[in-house]
């Protein structure tokens, strides 16, 4: 009985709290800015958190699938539109924000077609089409062991990456 007293206490105590902060805030709006900065110190105040209606959510989906954006962007940009039709940003501001939130999720056609794996080759091949550049630029640095070294890897890649089938000409020519 007397743990339950406590804590209705502390919770009275909290509520007038609460409320002496809100007449504060009525009073003086300077002072409740200054309160709330120091009881939450790592806030971040230019963030909305939006909760939808089934509704709206529904509508923000398709808004989503319609024009290929993820749920922020697909946010931002109808906030953007909305704003401009209330005639309460400026055109300028308007084009720069619609322009940076409109961007599409998929970068391009072809990345989307792509499976995982036809990825990773493209990666692996652009990886080996710069590694055999630099090899090739260091050639006249390095010793005959490196150079041996450099011409068997790119035996392998050879009907793959150009620059394999130069250092392969480039090792034939020296020899």
């Amino acid at each position: 009985m007397n743990v339950m007293h406590m804590y209705v206490r502390t919770y009275v105590s909290s509520l007038l709290t609460l409320y002496s902060l809100f007449l504060s805030s009525i009073l003086s709006p300077t002072y409740i800015h200054k309160v709330s900065r120091m009881a939450l110190p790592n806030t971040k105040q230019h963030i909305i958190r939006l909760c939808l209606a089934p509704e709206l959510r529904s509508a923000l989906i398709k808004y989503m699938a319609k024009h290929d954006l993820d749920k922020e962007y697909a946010a931002l940009h109808l906030l953007v539109k909305a704003l401009y039709a209330e005639q309460l940003i400026s055109k300028e501001v308007y084009e720069v924000f619609s322009y940076r939130y409109s961007r599409r999720l998929v970068r391009n056609d072809l990345e989307r077609l792509m499976t995982q794996e036809q990825l990773r080759e493209k990666q692996q091949l652009e990886h080996k089409a710069k590694l055999f550049s630099m090899v090739l630029d260091q050639w006249h640095l390095h010793g005959e062991e490196w150079r041996r070294k450099w011409i068997a890897e790119a035996e392998k890649w050879r009907d793959k990456v150009p620059n394999a089938q130069l250092i392969l000409d480039l090792g034939n020519g020296g020899k």
